[in-house]
């Protein structure tokens, strides 16, 4: 599981754009979890939100970004 993590770990840091970056994370972890689902969320502490930035398994939201309170 070392050996995946380190993997995938070198695949999200090679990657151009922070979406991009993500969506590697997401798909890569689902799969070396054998999940269904993985999902990436932002915290901003000024807004007191959660922004779901990359999922795999879950519908998106309709609206890009939306925030979840915290």
């Amino acid at each position: 599981m070392l050996t995946r993590l380190r993997e995938i770990v070198e695949k999200v840091a090679s990657a151009p754009r922070l979406n991009e970056a993500l969506d590697i994370l997401v798909t890569d972890i689902c799969a070396a979890m054998e999940t269904e689902v993985c999902s990436v969320y932002l915290a901003d502490n000024d807004r007191r939100c959660y922004y779901l930035m990359a999922t795999r398994g879950l519908k998106k939201p309709r609206r890009a970004h939306r925030c979840a309170r915290f």
